[in-house]
């Protein structure tokens, strides 16, 4: 297979590779002393329960309470542990960290597909051996996988990525033992491949589980439909993938009630959005330095229909060609249809019915890994087409630099996202929270000001921009009608709602704003209601908001009547403590009595509900439990001697 090869082409390949690795070092080098972003506080500060030392409860704990997905994606939380053990942190060492995954993910996808040519094409020559070599690199070097690389938290993709990789290396390492009569080798390294794509692949995100239906697409095209195949290889690529559909099947119910309730989306403007975004992945992957989007997507234009916009049935028919292009090609160029159907397979869990958000620029990751794969059936390449391509890696590497640059630097980073996606709420207000934290107070009312005029903003946006213009004592009419007219754009999540209800809340009482008053917020709350069908955790959200609402407009019985309104709609334990406490604080030791006894079923019936993966295997009660119990002990403790002083002063 490798007869063409000589030992000078073999000592180019070598030097080529190290050639590739120090250009990625050194491409995204200046991103290494970038600041954490978005959600790596959220999923990084679960450090801190080693900040007090290293002991096997706070270990328990930060594995068992991780809360990013359904299956805890305890590998990927290791990893971080490596990193720190404390929060907050510096965040070079997680930024190297990734660029080291990215490097390595690199090299694996190279084996597989210098594995996969040479099993298609019986002849690696060094035409074709350039041609993986340079596919490789453009993966590498690609500017548009910066924010999967150097976005922290992303590390998630990064390690299911690799695993996803090196067990489609041990598939298609074990389908060829088994082509030439070694069983026993054969197996054991397909279904480490399984072991390796599929479960270690999970334990670090959950689309890996995609490895199922991955496997079973390059035994389609790459292995020789005219061998027979045995019964257990058959039942080891059709099982999982039977089992993967059925789960997806099982949840769909919730799929649908999340599209109801959760999002602003329906799940045919879903699908329908989709083809657009697949599009966008491919076309600013292939041509580097078009659009430049970064992790803020959530301005992204949904489509309601084919022609709304009509970018919408382009990509559509676009996608349709691909697809009978690479059905087309399944027989004459297998590695055509496989870099083809690849990226599609890739994206069905993120892509697809799922109820996540729309758009993430790290989700073209791992499906773009192939996607040039086709390129090596050309068995010999000109000079121009070499000095060609290699002056497109160059130009890549020092587009990569370029953009590296701006991560390095958190006022550059914040600044070009806010230019680069104008629509996008989360950017302004990052980019405005970045200020106050500098006391650029002026700038940041600015940057959020600015954004009206173009655009209806959401609620965390108008609730930012009220708050921070109260503080300069300079809200007006427009303002608070645009702050009660926010909750009508999207769904906002609960959370959203009562924080920047509490902070308005705070800010009319310390008598800082000149237009807002709680009639206001007041209005605000029920525009919240009104504006969407709600579930029952935005209910209660809305609840939780109106009682602090209350507890400044009529005092602590209006809170009270709010609070036990809020704990009727949902049985959430983390909401249960925190309120019950509430009412023990406000000096209530009777109410919040009463209010642990009534709820305290939930800390039993319901301790299985929401539950990870690692937490249902070992049986894993979080803390809130204890802290729950202490509560009530402390709360109904109280009520005796509170009694006492109610009849002595009644004597």
């Amino acid at each position: 297979m490798y007869e063409s090869l000589k030992k000078n082409d073999i000592r180019l390949f070598l030097l080529g590779l190290l050639s590739l690795i120090a250009s990625a070092v050194w491409a995204y080098w200046p991103a290494l002393s970038g600041p954490f972003l978005f959600d790596d506080f959220a999923n990084l500060d679960a450090l801190a329960a080693f900040n007090n030392g290293f002991s096997w409860d706070a270990f328990e704990k930060y594995f068992m309470e991780g809360t990013a997905g359904p299956a805890g994606r305890p590998l990927s939380l290791l990893s971080f542990l490596i990193n720190d053990s404390s929060w907050p942190s510096l965040p070079y060492s997680f930024k190297y960290t990734n660029l080291l995954i990215h490097v390595t993910n690199g090299l694996l996808l190279l084996m597989l597909q210098i594995r996969l040519v040479t099993k298609i094409t019986d002849d690696l020559t060094p035409s074709r051996l350039f041609i993986v070599f340079l596919v490789t690199s453009f993966w590498v070097l690609n500017p548009y996988h910066v924010s999967a690389v150097m976005y922290v938290v992303q590390r998630m993709a990064l390690l299911a990525t690799s695993f996803v990789l090196l067990g489609l290396v041990l598939y298609v390492a074990g389908r060829e033992k088994l082509e030439e009569g070694d069983n026993y080798k054969g197996y054991l390294l397909v279904w480490g491949g399984y072991f390796c794509g599929l479960v270690l692949g999970v334990l670090c995100k959950e689309n890996a589980a995609l490895f199922v239906l991955l496997a079973p697409l390059v035994e389609w095209l790459c292995f020789s439909r005219r061998k027979k195949r045995g019964l257990l290889l058959i039942l080891t690529l059709v099982l999982p993938a039977i089992f993967f559909i059925a789960a997806m099947a099982y949840q769909w119910p919730s799929f649908l009630e999340q599209y109801t309730w959760f999002r602003d989306f329906t799940l045919s403007e879903r699908l329908l959005s989709q083809g657009r975004i697949l599009g966008y992945y491919l076309w600013r992957y292939l041509i580097p330095g078009v659009g430049y989007t970064g992790i803020y997507a959530d301005g992204f234009e949904k489509s309601t229909g084919l022609l709304v916009p009509p970018a919408t049935l382009v990509w559509l028919l676009l996608h349709c060609a691909l697809f009978f292009l690479a059905l087309f090609f399944s027989k004459k160029k297998p590695l055509v249809s496989l870099g083809i159907l690849f990226f599609y397979v890739a994206n069905v869990m993120e892509s697809s019915v799922v109820p996540l958000e729309l758009f993430f620029e790290h989700r073209a990751y791992l499906p773009s890994s192939l996607l040039l794969i086709g390129l090596a059936h050309y068995k010999k390449i000109s000079r121009m087409v070499v000095v060609l391509s290699v002056a497109i890696v160059i130009f890549c590497v020092c587009l990569l630099h370029l953009r590296a640059g701006y991560w390095g630097s958190q006022p550059v980073l914040k600044a070009i996202m806010v230019n680069q996606n104008p629509s996008s709420e989360r950017a302004r207000i990052d980019q405005a929270k970045y200020l106050v934290a500098v006391k650029e107070l002026d700038k940041a009312v600015f940057v959020l000001d600015e954004y009206k005029e173009d655009y209806s903003p959401g609620i965390e946006l108008a609730a930012n921009l009220v708050a921070l213009k109260c503080v300069k004592n300079m809200d007006n009419a427009e303002d608070v009608a645009l702050l009660i007219a926010s909750p009508k754009k999207y769904r906002a999540k609960a959370p959203m709602l009562v924080r920047a209800t509490i902070s308005l809340v705070e800010k009319v009482e310390n008598k800082s704003c000149k237009a807002l008053g709680l009639d206001d917020i007041g209005a605000f709350l029920d525009s919240y209601i009104d504006a969407y069908p709600r579930d029952a955790q935005s209910r209660q959200g809305y609840h939780i908001a109106k009682a602090h609402l209350e507890l400044a407009r009529t005092g602590y019985e209006g809170f009270h009547v709010e609070v036990k309104k809020a704990l009727s709609e949902w049985e959430n334990r983390e909401l249960i403590t925190g309120v019950c406490s509430e009412l023990y604080n406000l000096g209530h030791p009777d109410d919040s009595c009463e209010c642990y006894m009534e709820n305290k079923n939930v800390f039993y019936e319901w301790a299985q509900q929401g539950k990870s993966l690692p937490q249902k295997i070992f049986g894993y009660n979080n803390d809130i439990g204890k802290v729950f119990s202490k509560q009530m002990l402390d709360a109904c403790g109280a009520v005796p001697e509170m009694m006492e002083n109610k009849k002595t002063a009644v004597r």
